[in-house]
C-alpha cells in the first residue's frame, strides 16, 4: 500500500506543468502586512520673523498634518518661548485637543510676534500625536526687534593683538593672507570654513564679536583701520574683526546698495548673513552688490582681518553706497 501510495504521489508531482511550477516560485510570501500607520508633519520645520520694529506685529501659521495612511490624534500642544512669541491654538477653528487627523488632513495654529525690546525671541512648538514613529515632533521660531533707527548703528571693532600659532598641518599658511590662516581666529567658528551649520556659526561668531567690541563706533565716513604689526612672517597671525549690523527698508530697492572695500592687510574674509562675499589677499580690495539681500529686515556683515606677517594689519574704504553715494553717516 506505500508503494502504491508513492506512485500516485510521484504520478501527481509529474502532472505539474513547467509553468504551473513557474508560478508558484514566483510568488514570494513576504513579510506580513503590519497595518496602516499614521505619520505626523510639522511645517515649517523653522520660521525667522526676522528683524520688526518694536511694537510691531507679526504672525505666521505652522501646518500639523497626517501624512500616514491611518487616523492620527494629536494629543498635546507644548510651546516654549519668552513673552514675545505666543501660541494661539485656533480653537475657535480646531476645538479643543484632542484632534483627529484622517490621512492627506491638516490643521493649523498661529505663532504671533510682537517684540518689545531688542533682545532676540525664540521659541518651540512640540506636537504630542499618536504617530508610532514620531511621537513628539518639533518646530521652531525666531525674531528679533529692530535695534535702531537709520541704516545702521555703527561699527563693532574687536582688534585681538594675541598673535596665534597656525602650525596645524591640515590648514597649512603658505603665503601672506592665506585663506587657511583664517581657522586659527580665536572665536573657535573658524571664520566658518568647513562649518556645518554656517547660520548658526555665522549668529554664535557674530555675537562673539559684539562682546567683545564694547559697542558700536558711529559711522562717519568710510572706514580706515590701520595698526602696526609684529607678527613673524608666516609664523602666526592675529585678528581684526569689523561687524556692522544695518537694516533695508520695506520696499526699498536692494540692488541699489554696493559694499566697497579698498585695501587690506594682509588679508580679509568678507561674510554676510553667513554666506562668503570673498577673500581678500594682501593689496586687494572688492566691490559686492547688495541686489540679492531681502528687505524690511535686518542683515550682519562681517569682515575678518587676517595678520600674518608685520609690519602692518589695515582695512581701508570700507563703505555702504546706495545710488553710488555713502550711506550710514
Amino acid at each position: 500500500m506505500r508503494y502504491i501510495s508513492s506512485l500516485v504521489l510521484l504520478a501527481a508531482l509529474a502532472a505539474c506543468s513547467d509553468q504551473g511550477l513557474a508560478k508558484l516560485t514566483d510568488d514570494p510570501i513576504g513579510p506580513p502586512d503590519t497595518g496602516s500607520l499614521p505619520a505626523v508633519a510639522v511645517t515649517p520645520a523653522h520660521h525667522d520673523f526676522g528683524a520688526l520694529v518694536v511694537g510691531a506685529t507679526d504672525a505666521m501659521r505652522v501646518r500639523i498634518a497626517n501624512r500616514g495612511d491611518a487616523p492620527l490624534d494629536i494629543t498635546g500642544l507644548a510651546f516654549e518661548a519668552g513673552s514675545e512669541l505666543v501660541l494661539d491654538a485656533l480653537e475657535a477653528d480646531n476645538g479643543p485637543l484632542p484632534w483627529t487627523l484622517d490621512p492627506g488632513r491638516a490643521r493649523e495654529v498661529s505663532v504671533l510676534y510682537a517684540p518689545s525690546d531688542t533682545v532676540a525671541d525664540v521659541s518651540e512648538l512640540r506636537v504630542a500625536s499618536t504617530d508610532p514613529v514620531v511621537p513628539e515632533a518639533t518646530a521652531d521660531q525666531a525674531g528679533r526687534a529692530r535695534p535702531f533707527e537709520d541704516f545702521t548703528n555703527g561699527w563693532y571693532i574687536y582688534d585681538d593683538p594675541t598673535i596665534y600659532q597656525t602650525r596645524d598641518p591640515a590648514w597649512p599658511v603658505n603665503e601672506v593672507g592665506d585663506p587657511d590662516g583664517y581657522w586659527y581666529e580665536p572665536s573657535g567658528l573658524h571664520g566658518l570654513l568647513a562649518s556645518g551649520s554656517p547660520v548658526d556659526d555665522f549668529a554664535e561668531l557674530a555675537a562673539w564679536v559684539r562682546a567683545r567690541a564694547g559697542g558700536p563706533t558711529p559711522v562717519t565716513g568710510p572706514l580706515d583701520l590701520r595698526t602696526t604689526s609684529t607678527v613673524p612672517r608666516l609664523q602666526g597671525a592675529s585678528f581684526l574683526y569689523i561687524l556692522c549690523d544695518f537694516w533695508l527698508e520695506p520696499g526699498d530697492d536692494a540692488a541699489r546698495y554696493t559694499l566697497i572695500i579698498d585695501d587690506v592687510d594682509d588679508g580679509a574674509r568678507v561674510l554676510l548673513d553667513a554666506e562668503v562675499l570673498g577673500a581678500l589677499n594682501y593689496g586687494q580690495g572688492g566691490t559686492w552688490s547688495l541686489a540679492a539681500l531681502a528687505t524690511g529686515r535686518l542683515h550682519t556683515l562681517l569682515v575678518i582681518v587676517e595678520d600674518n606677517a608685520a609690519v602692518d594689519k589695515y582695512v581701508l574704504g570700507l563703505r555702504f553706497l546706495r545710488d553710488g553715494v555713502p550711506v550710514g553717516t
